[in-house]
This record gives C-alpha cells, sequence and structure tokens, in this order.
C-alpha cells in the first residue's frame, strides 16, 4: 500500500463493510489495495473522493466484492457471529440477574439495619408486637410477646 492517508480511510471504510472471516477479506483487501496503489501512483495527490469517484463508494465496492465470495464460507462465518452474539447476551442476562440480587440483597440488609434488626408489625388488637431477629432472641423490657 502507498501509505496515502486518503487510500487508508477509503480501504479501511470497504474493509468494514465486508462480511466474512479475516481470511477471506485479506483476500479481498488485497487486490482492492492493489488496484488503489496503481491508481495513486498515477494520481499520487489523490484524496478519499477521487479514489471514490474511480472506484466507487466503499459500499458498491462491498456489495461487487460479496458476488464473488464462497456462500459456504460466508454462511458459516454469520453462523459464527450469531454464535457469538448468543454467548454475549447470556452472559449480560447472567450479569443482570446476579446484579439483580445484589441489589435486593442490599435492599434488605438497609431495612434491617434501619429497623435495628427487628421486624415491627401490628397486630388486629392495636398492640404492638416485636419479633426479634434470629441473631437477637432478647425481648425488649416490659414487652410480651403473644
Amino acid at each position: 500500500m502507498n501509505g496515502n492517508a486518503a487510500s487508508r480511510r477509503y480501504l479501511r471504510a470497504v474493509r468494514r463493510l465486508l462480511p466474512g472471516s479475516r481470511g477471506m477479506k485479506n483476500a479481498i483487501m488485497a487486490r482492492i489495495s492493489s488496484s488503489v496503489d496503481d491508481y495513486l501512483e498515477q494520481a499520487p495527490d489523490a484524496g478519499v473522493d477521487q479514489i471514490a469517484d474511480r472506484f466507487g463508494d466503499p459500499r458498491s465496492v462491498a456489495v461487487a466484492c460479496l458476488d464473488n465470495v464462497d456462500t459456504a464460507e460466508l454462511l458459516k462465518d454469520l453462523h459464527v457471529r450469531r454464535r457469538i452474539v448468543t454467548a454475549v447476551m447470556a452472559v449480560l442476562a447472567v450479569i443482570l440477574v446476579l446484579w439483580s440480587g445484589v441489589v435486593a440483597w442490599a435492599a434488605i440488609d438497609l431495612n434491617r439495619n434501619v429497623h435495628g434488626g427487628n421486624v415491627i408489625t401490628q397486630s388486629f388488637s392495636n398492640s404492638i408486637t416485636y419479633i426479634p431477629n434470629i441473631d437477637n432472641d432478647l425481648t425488649p423490657a416490659g414487652i410480651s410477646i403473644p
């Protein structure tokens, strides 16, 4: 490759639009890069617009290259990508469930700390009943637990 910044931008744009494995992209990009380098020998000051005028916009070049791609290899690559996306989504779902559990535990712990470890309930006879925490088996003085 010539090293022209415009050619690097153009080739990077084409590469991003190409589906397929790294090897397949490298083979396609070698042909395109060779053609761009040949053009830049004739017009060394060409910019991205001039390169795109000569070869077509990156999207049309990528679409034209897909006509020459082996369909089985392309489908295999898409299947691998689908598996990767599925695995990433599963990991994110597990992280979300774990995070929800931690938040729920923190809320329960905060509630216990705010209420001194005891849960206060009111019975139907309008008397307050203290239910001690498992760690605290002492009842408050002067209050009987029914």
